[in-house]
């Protein structure tokens, strides 16, 4: 084994020669953590003759595991059966093989958002505060919660007596999440010893991928099954932690010298990835949170030769986004679109560049199917004013809107398939309130439809209650959601003429979101994706635009906790650039200036 290892520098060979005991490895960006996990396990098999089948690897995506896995086989053989799997598949396979005749139905997203839809309309509560509800029910199963967080005006106590009714239905259908799992995992190793005792004898030598964003729970059920030989060989890195919202965190990974004294600590400082200068940004980014382990990158590329990191900003989104269209057309003229990505801080911020991508013939994989802006109920909505305000009287477009502020008017009011106001009404005759709501209705879409589209729009948000109406229908993740998709409709009718091309330029970011469905790997097309969904790939050219305060960090993010961890989110971005890295920010104007990130402060 000794002589395969010449390759490889000294932190990996002791990484991979690690006998007994924990070991915690801090595997930087492209410092090689896949190779030296199947070094390790060719290791443990062949020079230590471990029996392969009590060996366990375990990280969070089938794909990983499946790609660790076929090249462990490639080094080692196809015929040694160490288990390779998800954490999800490992508790899985623990509970069935446990308790084979106890049900294991797993629940479907749309089921959950179903049945918490139903729990909450039976309290009087909003059904589209479902997601928020579910965010906070993941803190909960995972353990990084003892009690949830209020939700809008209703009070943790309200909040944790709607998850404990969600939890009892899910048990009366006999269903099961993926969090819970976990849950009824550890839950059986505390009431069954023996059961425990049994997969400890199993799995002997643990190893786990990402450990960086393993959830207290998940770190629990580790620790119960390593002992008590604590043959575990945990690789991760403490600065690419950004899944706080599962539960996870670098505390974990920090805390794991204190809990296991007699853990080797091992970095994999050496970065193949990067050139120096996008290493050395990324690290000066990341040297500015304080809950770390200390640590730094040696570039093992040279220098190219010309300008690798481009910090620049631009007076507003079409300038920003006119940019990386001619960036894109430049790579696309050399064949390099497969090599680029343009990553964005959440979901439905790419859809005006998607469009503006898709009008000019730049191929797009949307590796994330995220619910885009034009089918966001509030673009809906909007859509559905503007169409009332410009003349289109038809039933389904009124009865859209007509309540959104409450005005009182009877969906009986409209007894044909066009709306007459005067028919409303004679229909509502003798409601003083319901009337003076009609009458002022008439008169605000007479008034908006002789303005621009972009005034008719901030119209229908002051003057005609929609932006009201939102903050006191919606609260939490939902409202900031909404309030996110109408500033950005509000900027798209800057750029509409008229009602058509608003149509047409919504249609347009639809299908440039779509037109890359899931990534080919041999399209000539630019990869349009999160940050966090960028996390475990790399290309040779990325682009970080809107890199604002409100953005990056986000407007949610309060605490230095959570600041940190939006600083975590923008160095995955960073590392993931090989030859060249784009960061782009908007200066706004003189009379609307706009704050680029903080965390830009010192490139």
């Amino acid at each position: 084994m000794k002589d395969n290892l010449q390759n490889f520098n000294a932190s990996q060979r002791e990484a991979i020669c690690h006998g007994d005991g924990p070991a915690l490895v801090l595997a930087g960006p492209g410092s090689g953590k896949t190779t030296v996990i199947t070094r390790r396990l060719e290791y443990l098999t062949g020079t230590l003759k471990v029996p392969p089948e009590k060996i366990m690897v375990v990280t969070f995506t089938k794909a990983a595991a499946t790609e660790m896995q076929q090249r462990f086989h490639s080094l080692a053989g196809a015929g040694l059966p160490v288990r390779f799997g998800t954490f999800h598949a490992l508790y899985y396979h623990i509970l069935r093989n446990s308790r084979p005749n106890t049900s294991l139905t797993l629940i479907k997203e749309k089921e959950k958002q179903t049945l918490l839809g139903q729990i909450l309309r039976s309290l009087y509560l909003d059904p589209d505060l479902a997601p928020a509800f579910l965010e906070a029910f993941v803190c909960l199963k995972t353990g990084s919660l003892q009690k949830p967080a209020a939700i809008g005006d209703i009070p943790p106590e309200q909040v944790f007596c709607i998850f404990q009714t969600f939890q009892n239905r899910c048990r009366e259908n006999g269903k099961l999440d993926f969090d819970d799992m976990a849950y009824e995992c550890l839950r059986m190793f505390g009431e069954r010893p023996d059961i425990l005792e049994r997969w400890q004898k199993q799995f002997r030598y643990i190893l786990a991928d990402e450990y960086q964003d393993a959830s207290p729970i998940q770190d629990r059920i580790l620790s119960m099954l390593a002992l008590p030989e604590n043959n575990l060989f945990l690789v991760g890195d403490d600065d690419q932690s950004i899944y706080g919202f599962r539960g996870a965190g670098p505390e974990l990974m920090l805390s794991f010298p204190r809990r296991y004294p007699e853990a080797r600590q091992i970095v994999l400082e050496k970065n193949y990835r990067c050139r120096p200068g996008i290493i050395q940004a990324a690290e000066t980014v990341i040297g500015e949170n304080k809950n770390r382990f200390e640590k730094k990158q040696i570039p093992v590329r040279e220098r190219s030769g010309r300008q690798e990191v481009v910090c620049r900003g631009f007076t507003d989104w079409d300038t920003e986004n006119r940019e990386i269209l001619r960036i894109l057309q430049e790579a696309g003229k050399r064949g390099k679109l497969a090599d680029t990505a343009i990553l964005f801080r959440k979901h439905g911020d790419s859809a005006a560049l998607a469009g503006l991508l898709y009008r000019h013939h730049i191929p797009v994989n949307c590796m994330e199917q995220g619910k885009s802006t034009g089918d966001h109920f509030v673009t809906k909505d909007i859509t559905a004013y503007l169409k009332l305000i410009y003349g289109d009287r038809s039933r389904k477009t009124f009865y859209r809107v007509m309540n959104r502020p409450d005005r009182g008017i009877a969906r009986e009011g409209c007894a044909g398939e066009w709306v007459d106001f005067a028919g409303l009404l004679a229909y509502h005759r003798g409601e003083r309130e319901s009337i003076r709501q009609i009458k002022k209705l008439e008169q605000d879409c007479m008034r908006a439809g002789s303005m621009s589209l972009y005034a008719a729009m901030m119209y229908l948000r002051k003057k005609m209650g929609y932006e009201t109406w939102l903050r006191q229908e919606y609260r939490g993740t939902v409202l900031d959601e909404a309030m996110g998709v109408l500033e950005r409709l509000q900027e798209l009718s800057g750029r509409s003429a008229d009602i058509d091309q608003w149509n047409a330029q919504l249609e347009a970011g639809k299908q440039g979101r779509t037109s890359g469905g899931a990534p080919e790997k041999n399209r000539e097309a630019v990869s349009i994706l999160t940050c966090h969904g960028s996390k475990g790939l790399e290309f040779d050219y990325v682009i970080l635009p809107d890199l604002n305060e409100g953005s990056m960090p986000h407007k949610k993010a309060m605490t230095e906790q959570e600041i940190e961890e939006e600083r975590r989110i923008l160095y995955v971005g960073m590392t993931r650039a090989r030859e060249r890295l784009f960061l782009f920010y908007r200066t706004g104007t003189k009379e609307e200036p706009e704050t680029r990130s903080r965390f830009l402060r010192l490139l």
